[in-house]
């Protein structure tokens, strides 16, 4: 889809790379702990049960930074010059709520895997990341396992939505192969239509075909819909 084009579209209108599938990240869920109302609000969960976030990695916590105002080069992210925007007093208020947040008991920060197998065994009833990890989830959870954007988290006294990063995952070729036209062949079969709905059948990642959208399983794919919801 365009959308997916645009991620790998500089501004001197060249394509670098073959888009294969989304890249963002979202909420896994126990829906035994939370309903599909309370996993609108961080805050909220955080009454009910434990949350673990990635929260010493930065891809994941600038999403706070994000939430209250942030940029990362400019609002299209594609002006180097603009720089990363973090600062100011909005900057320390997400800092603030960071701090608060890690503070919480009912928080944990999600390192070396801990996210993941907490939901598994229970101990953690929500956790952040993306479709890559739903296979071994499901095995275990089954359709106690839910998926969602992530929620609003509450600085300054309002709720502010977490922005995660949200670009394509892509096959590209080294400009300078040695075989230019095997690698440029390669990377298409990689990203074709074809490879990119094995892979969905197979491991359930979700494609970034436009003609994929309709394929049978996606429609009802928890990750699917978490995903779109992100980029949206």
């Amino acid at each position: 889809s365009a959308t997916y084009v645009n991620t790998v579209t500089h501004t001197d209108g060249g394509v670098y790379g073959f888009p294969v599938a989304p890249n963002t990240w979202f909420m896994y869920y126990n829906k035994d702990v939370f309903t599909e109302e309370d996993v609108k609000s961080l805050d909220a969960m955080l009454e009910k049960g434990v949350v673990a976030f990635p929260m010493t990695t930065g891809w994941y916590a600038g999403s706070f930074f994000m939430a209250n105002g942030g940029t990362l080069f400019g609002e299209q992210g594609v002006d180097g010059a603009a720089g990363i925007q973090f600062g100011g007093e909005a900057g320390e208020a997400a800092a603030a709520y960071m701090v608060e947040l890690a503070a919480n008991p009912n928080f944990k920060n999600d390192a070396d895997g801990l996210g993941n197998a907490g939901l598994k065994d229970g101990t953690v009833a929500a956790y952040f990341s993306g479709d890559w990890e739903y296979a071994g989830l499901y095995e275990v959870l089954g359709e106690d396992l839910g998926a969602a954007a992530c929620p609003t988290v509450m600085i300054g006294g309002e709720a502010k939505q977490l922005l995660p990063y949200a670009g394509s995952k892509v096959v590209g070729v080294n400009p300078h192969a040695k075989n230019m036209k095997a690698a440029m062949e390669f990377a298409a079969y990689m990203a074709s239509v074809e490879s990119q709905k094995l892979r969905f059948e197979l491991r359930g990642i979700v494609p970034a075909a436009t003609e994929l959208q309709s394929l049978e399983g996606l429609q009802n794919s928890i990750c699917a819909q978490a995903i779109m919801d992100t980029m949206n």
